[in-house]
């Protein structure tokens, strides 16, 4: 009787994804089924974040949406959307506590995932991770520093884009927000080799942010702290952020980083030690000699710098800092600079008023 042997049957699909097949199946199936785990995975959140839309952001929602943004099957658009949906609540909260919920859920547990996002190159993802994590640095009461320094090599040591520049800068203000912070960034900054165009626009930045909330009244405040509302002129501008009455926030920044030069006294001062300085100087306690002298200074520099700025009342406070006995001498001389100042500007103002009252006479122009 002949041998046995083995007959070979026709090839059907079947038999080709077999496990006992020893030549293999002929289709890369993570080809296929990786595209198809992003494409499910992106509907579920999207869904997600639909349901979400009417409902306050707690704790366990957020962790939802963090286990999605570390998902490594994850498509790169749904986790842009979850950072856009966070950023949109904290720009504009749609319950209390939608900013809270996302700012202490992030810190400290997730800021490795923030700085893995404030190092991508998608300005998709990199925009809203800027403003998140300028917000944690600037609104949660404690954040370590190795989370900062984390954050400023991930800002500092990424690619340079033209559409994300300014986000990173004013995350970069945020890290700086805290003086511990700005010397976080100041040595990366240096191990980094940050060119000096580039320093120039964080301290424009840095000093944007640490003024940004300073009103007329604060402004009085700082120079002489305890005032009481009647030592301020009651106009509606008192209240107004700085920028807002003058209607010019360059103006204000320049202004405020001469003022913290004027303030350190150290000359000639590179930008990046200013930003090492300005958050120990400008958001320190009241009744800090530093922090006076930067009020006066910013002060005396305004008058001449703005036509809006109201010059009579901050005469005043003037005045007062240089009676004051328990005052030091460079904060008399910042009061007595600002006093120079208001003449000047009450002369130019008189000028002023004769031109223009004068028949046949053309009107003065130009500003400060």
């Amino acid at each position: 009787m002949p041998p046995l042997t083995r007959t070979l049957s026709g090839t059907t699909i079947r038999s080709w994804w077999s496990d006992n097949n020893t030549i293999g199946v002929t289709i890369n199936l993570h080809a296929v089924a990786k595209p198809l785990i992003r494409a499910l995975h992106g509907r579920q959140a999207r869904s997600l974040l639909k349901a979400s839309e009417t409902e306050p952001l707690s704790i366990e929602r957020l962790e939802l949406y963090v286990g999605y943004l570390r998902g490594n099957y994850i498509a790169s658009s749904a986790k842009a959307r979850i950072l856009q949906e966070l950023e949109e609540r904290i720009r504009a909260p749609r319950f209390d506590g939608d900013v809270k919920a996302i700012l202490y859920g992030l810190n400290p547990l997730h800021m490795d995932l923030l700085c893995h996002f404030l190092a991508s190159e998608d300005p998709t993802i990199k925009l809203p991770a800027c403003y998140i994590a300028q917000r944690v640095c600037i609104q949660t009461q404690e954040i370590s520093h190795a989370c900062l320094l984390e954050c400023a090599v991930a800002l500092l040591y990424s690619p340079y884009e033209v559409t994300t520049e300014a986000a990173t800068l004013d995350s970069l203000a945020g890290i700086c927000w805290r003086g511990f912070g700005a010397e976080i960034v100041a040595n990366v900054a240096g191990s980094a080799a940050m060119p000096p165009a580039r320093i120039d626009q964080l301290l424009s930045s840095v000093v944007t942010l640490l003024v940004g909330a300073w009103s007329f009244r604060t402004l009085c405040e700082a120079i002489i702290p305890g005032l009481g509302p009647t030592d301020i002129p009651a106009e509606p501008w008192t209240v107004m952020y700085l920028d807002q009455m003058l209607g010019n926030r360059p103006v204000v920044s320049r202004s405020a980083i001469w003022a913290l030069r004027q303030t350190i006294a150290v000359k000639p001062i590179p930008s990046i030690e200013v930003v090492r300085h300005a958050p120990d100087i400008i958001n320190t306690l009241p009744h800090n000699p530093a922090r006076q002298q930067f009020a006066c200074w910013f002060a005396a520099t305004l008058i001449l710098e703005s036509e809006a700025f109201p010059y009579e009342g901050m005469e005043r406070v003037f005045a007062g800092a240089v009676r004051d006995p328990a005052n030091d001498a460079r904060l008399r001389k910042a009061a007595r600079f600002g006093i120079e100042r208001a003449a000047t500007r009450r002369e130019y103002q008189l000028v002023l008023s004769r031109v223009n009252n004068s028949p046949g006479e053309g009107v003065m122009g130009g500003s400060w």
